[in-house]
């Protein structure tokens, strides 16, 4: 049950309660039988019967208490951790938050950058002074929706007209600004509307022969 002798053992209150109301010849027997059996593990001979009694209650908590005390040394219970000081757990803190943020870097670094992302269109530039910057995606789209021949004439005009004001329409999407200019005609000529003949306004008269006619003046 436990290495004996033992230095020490758990001496209830209730064995001291139970012990007084036992007569007096038997009290001092009881006390020290209870105490060779925690201490030595010596089985006591008593002879009252209250003794007895007495020793068979308190009995099963005595060995309960030797039997985790031989556990405590034996490793039943876990160990305690050492106090670790609050610069050290600051420390350590520190060093974890590091750790997690390089590797959350990581990680995004990693989808960033990762073959599972597809690369952006390479935008090329067009036109004499290439503000006009189309992928070849749009710029073939361009090309069978409107033409070749519109495609530059549009490029051409979107492209002078950014130079000539620093892109100050903060022209961006160039597919669509070139789609406005071939909806809209930038850069053509407007149709003269043709001229009505000028009318001339008369008054009757009465020419030598006496018949009526229009006199439209000189």
């Amino acid at each position: 049950m436990s290495d004996y002798p033992l230095e020490s053992f758990v001496f209830y209150r209730s064995f001291r309660d139970a012990i007084e109301e036992m007569p007096d010849d038997e009290k001092l027997a009881t006390l020290l039988g209870i105490c060779d059996y925690a201490l030595y593990g010596v089985e006591p001979k008593l002879k009252g019967v209250m003794s007895r009694a007495v020793f068979t209650v308190a009995r099963p908590s005595i060995d309960a208490n030797n039997c985790r005390r031989t556990n405590g040394k034996k490793g039943g219970r876990p160990p305690k951790k050492p106090m670790v000081s609050n610069s050290e757990n600051l420390r350590f803190s520190k060093i974890e938050s590091t750790e997690s943020e390089s590797e959350s870097e990581s990680e995004s670094g990693a989808g960033a950058n990762g073959a599972d992302k597809p690369p952006a269109p390479t935008r090329k530039k067009h036109g004499r002074y290439g503000w006009v910057k189309l992928t070849d995606s749009d710029y073939n789209r361009l090309l069978n929706d409107l033409g070749q021949a519109e495609v530059e004439r549009c490029i051409a005009y979107v492209d002078e007209s950014a130079q000539s004001n620093g892109n100050k329409n903060k022209w961006r999407d160039w597919n669509l600004v070139i789609r406005r200019c071939h909806r809209d005609g930038w850069g053509l000529a407007q149709p003269q509307q043709p001229q009505s003949p000028t009318r001339k306004t008369g008054h009757l008269a009465v020419d030598e022969n006496g018949e009526e006619v229009v006199d439209f003046g000189s």
